[in-house]
């Protein structure tokens, strides 16, 4: 329920899931650096496997099993890494 004392609700910010505030901007320049850093990575790995990369919206697909084990340690390094930048205003 909202009362005339709250202050609006804006639309279309980022919140963060935890505590249901909108990020910061720092919190929001340490974010867009983790997906920077993964896509490096990933576009790393790809070349290393020699597969192409994907296309916008698509997902990464691997041909070996060690590169799909690999992507998956790094997904989970990647979500690790992004609450640990939530964590701090």
């Amino acid at each position: 329920m909202i009362n005339p004392r709250d202050p609006i609700p804006r639309f279309n910010v980022a919140v963060n899931p935890a505590t249901g505030q909108p990020l910061t901007d720092g919190q929001m320049k340490r974010l867009a650096e983790i997906g920077t850093a993964a896509e490096a990575f990933y576009e790393a790995m790809h070349n290393s496997e020699g597969s192409a990369q994907p296309g916008e919206h698509q997902p990464h697909t691997w041909s070996t099993r060690r590169m799909t084990l690999a992507a998956s340690h790094v997904e989970i390094a990647m979500l690790v890494a992004q609450q640990e930048a939530l964590a701090f205003p």
